[in-house]
C-alpha cells in the first residue's frame, strides 16, 4: 500500500475515466488529469508501499484553526511554535472548510524545516478539512489545497495523519487565529527603492512577514513560510546590513538591540519629535546617526491586510523618517538630528 496518496493523486484520473461513455471510449484529457499522470511517471519509484498500520508514534503534535480574519497553528518540540497570517480579501470570502484546509497547508510550510522527515499528528476542528487532506476533494479549490498539502509534505520527509477534534480541544490555534496585526504596515516599493539606493543593499528585513518583506532574508514574529528566524530580538546580526521597520511601542528596543548587536541599520520610523523614544536618536544614540531621509507618510508607508491600522493610510498625514545607523563605532559619522524641524 501506498497510502492517501493513491486516492488523492488519482481523484481526476477516476473522474475522467467515470465520464466516458463506454468503455474503450477515447477521452481528451484536461490538464489536471495530466498533471496525475506525470506525477506517477516521476515519483513512482519514490513514492514506496508502506506498512498499513501505524508503526511509530507521532513525533509531533500541531494544532490549527481559521477564523474569518486569519488563521493560526501551534506545535510542540523542543518549545511551542506559533504561525499566524491574516487573510487577504480574497482568502477571507472563501468558504470555511477552504479556510481550514488553508490553515493547514500554510502551516505546514511555515513550519516544514521543523517538521522535517518527522511523523506529525494534526488536529483540526473541521471535519471535511481532516477527510479531504487524507482522500481529496471533487470540488477543485478543495482538491488542489490538499495536493498542495500533500506535495509539501513529499518534499519535507513528513509523514502527515490529519484528525478532527471538538473545538473545546483547540482553543490555543482559536485564539492565535483570532489575533489581528494592528501594526500592520509597510514600505511603498517606491520609498523601499530610494533606501535601498542609498544605503542598500539590505541583507536583512528584520520585522517583516512572507508578504511584505522586501528582501528574500527576512524574520518574522510568528512562523511563516520563507522565514530565516523568529523573533528578531533573539537573532544574531553580525555582519548584517538591516532594514528594521519596527511597531512604534517597539522602537526604544529596537534602538537598544541594535547597539547591542554593533551592526548597520536603517530604521524607519514616524518622524515624532515629541515622543518619548525620540531622545533615544537626539541624544542616547546621535553618535551613530550616519544621515536620514524624510518622505510624506502615504508615500512612504501603505497598509497591509489590516485595513484599520492609521499608519499606511490615507489619512495619515505626518512625515516618515528613515535614519541610518552605524552601530560598529560611536565615534564616526556624528550628525546632529536634534536640529530637525
Amino acid at each position: 500500500m501506498v497510502g492517501s496518496v493513491s486516492r488523492i493523486m488519482t481523484r481526476h484520473c477516476s473522474m475522467s475515466s467515470a465520464c466516458a461513455p463506454y468503455w474503450d471510449a477515447i477521452l481528451e484529457l484536461d490538464q489536471y488529469t495530466k498533471d496525475e499522470i506525470i506525477f506517477w511517471k516521476e515519483n513512482i519509484d519514490f513514492v514506496k508501499s508502506r506498512f498499513c498500520f501505524l508503526d511509530r508514534k507521532p513525533h509531533v503534535f500541531g494544532f490549527s484553526d481559521a477564523s474569518a480574519s486569519g488563521c493560526g497553528a501551534v506545535i510542540s518540540l523542543d518549545s511551542q511554535h506559533v504561525c499566524h497570517k491574516l487573510w487577504d480579501s480574497s482568502e477571507a470570502s472563501k468558504s470555511s472548510t477552504w479556510r481550514e484546509l488553508a490553515a493547514i497547508d500554510f502551516a505546514i510550510e511555515s513550519f516544514s524545516s521543523v517538521l522535517e522527515s518527522s511523523h506529525v499528528k494534526w488536529y483540526t476542528d473541521n471535519q471535511a478539512a481532516a477527510k479531504i487532506v487524507d482522500v481529496g476533494s471533487m470540488k477543485p479549490d478543495l482538491h488542489k489545497l490538499a495536493v498542495k498539502i500533500f506535495g509539501a509534505c513529499l518534499r519535507s520527509k513528513i509523514k502527515l495523519e490529519v484528525q478532527w477534534i471538538p473545538r473545546s480541544e483547540n482553543e490555543k490555534a482559536d485564539f492565535i487565529s483570532r489575533l489581528i496585526d494592528v501594526d500592520d504596515w509597510q514600505l511603498t516599493e517606491s520609498f523601499f527603492a530610494t533606501l535601498e539606493g542609498v544605503w542598500g543593499p539590505h541583507s536583512v528585513d528584520c520585522m517583516a512577514t512572507f508578504y511584505n518583506a522586501k528582501v528574500v532574508k527576512f524574520f518574522s514574529r510568528f512562523w511563516n513560510p520563507g522565514s530565516a528566524g523568529v523573533d528578531f530580538f533573539v537573532q544574531s546580526l553580525e555582519s548584517e546590513n538591516c532594514l528594521v521597520v519596527p511597531p512604534v511601542v517597539l522602537i526604544a528596543r529596537v534602538l537598544h538591540y541594535l547597539k547591542i548587536q554593533s551592526v548597520l541599520a536603517t530604521l524607519v520610523i514616524p518622524f515624532w519629535p515629541s515622543s518619548s523614544f525620540w531622545p533615544l536618536i537626539t541624544c542616547t544614540y546621535a553618535a551613530a546617526v550616519q544621515s536620514y531621509v524624510l518622505e510624506g507618510g502615504y508615500r512612504a508607508l501603505m497598509q497591509g491586510r489590516n485595513t484599520n491600522s492609521r499608519l499606511g493610510s490615507k489619512s495619515f498625514r505626518g512625515q516618515v523618517a528613515g535614519i541610518r545607523f552605524d552601530f560598529r563605532s560611536r565615534e564616526e559619522g556624528k550628525l546632529d538630528i536634534s536640529k530637525v524641524k
